[in-house]
């Protein structure tokens, strides 16, 4: 069964050095320099909570969920995250998991005809409201990379599922007679193939997907790449998100567009503003 991890820090660690003291440094900025909208507020009889974010001008930012009582004041800081911009997709509710802090937590959802995929929302003291089970919204999708390369194999090899049936079938009646067993498998090209499989918890994926286009920008000083990619699904509904990966976890390699890349990620997402 997958594991709802409720915890941030290894997300922090794929985006920053030193995450402890940096997310600390963050912190205090924010608090000092930091905006919100009026979209990332949510005020209910039980308090206030807002998200803040900095800097304003990155898609990349740094955000910080404050929760305060019914007037609006004695703000306490309730989670410091990253905040990603996405891309929209539109997408139907399976599923809803508040986290234990009743401000974030994580939502399923697909498209007709695919699987569900879960996403972290860091507004989803406000979007829970509005994601009911199986009614359509409209979400920005994006995806921190905990690890990026290249991809390493240009084909693979089966020997079951509808392909490989197809093609027994073929190579039998090409050869009447023959030993089942002894039919070869079906070598299946990679090139511009898009694979996503669940990792070890809710929103984490391993990915394999060709690059669209790539544009990057800056976190507290650190250069971040922003490929832009469609995870899966039938391409005319194929779920495009855009990915995030810090300068350092690549050890070199800049993706381009064309790169056929691998990687394990976590989703994130929120209901457009």
């Amino acid at each position: 069964m997958l594991k709802h991890f409720e915890g941030l820090g290894d997300k922090w660690r794929a985006l920053v050095e030193n995450p402890d003291e940096t997310v600390k440094g963050l912190v205090q900025t924010i608090a000092n320099e930091g905006g919100t909208r009026e979209a990332w507020q949510s005020h209910t009889p039980d308090g206030h909570t807002v998200l803040m974010a900095w800097p304003a001008t990155e898609p990349c930012r740094a955000g910080l969920i404050i929760r305060g009582d019914q007037n609006g004041e004695n703000y306490q800081p309730v989670s410091a995250l990253p905040l990603l911009e996405g891309l929209e997709n539109e997408l139907e509710v399976t599923e809803v998991h508040p986290w234990g802090n009743d401000a974030e937590g994580e939502i399923a959802a697909c498209r007709a005809g695919d699987d569900s995929i879960w996403f972290y929302d860091p507004l989803l003291y406000r979007d829970r409201w509005s994601c009911i089970v199986g009614q359509k919204q409209v979400f920005t999708l994006s995806a921190l990379a905990y690890a990026l390369r290249p991809a390493t194999r240009d084909s693979i090899q089966v020997k079951g599922g509808p392909q490989f049936d197809s093609y027994a079938k073929a190579y039998v009646d090409k050869n009447p007679g023959v030993d089942p067993a002894s039919i070869p498998p079906l070598t299946l090209p990679l090139k511009g193939a898009r694979i996503m499989q669940q990792y070890v918890n809710t929103s984490e994926y391993q990915i394999r997907v060709p690059v669209e286009e790539v544009a990057t920008c800056q976190l507290n000083g650190e250069k971040v790449f922003m490929p832009t990619v469609s995870l899966a699904g039938k391409y005319d509904k194929a779920l495009r998100a855009m990915l995030y990966v810090a300068e350092r976890t690549l050890g070199g390699f800049e993706p381009k567009a064309g790169d056929d890349i691998e990687a394990i990620v976590w989703l994130q997402g929120r209901l457009v503003d």
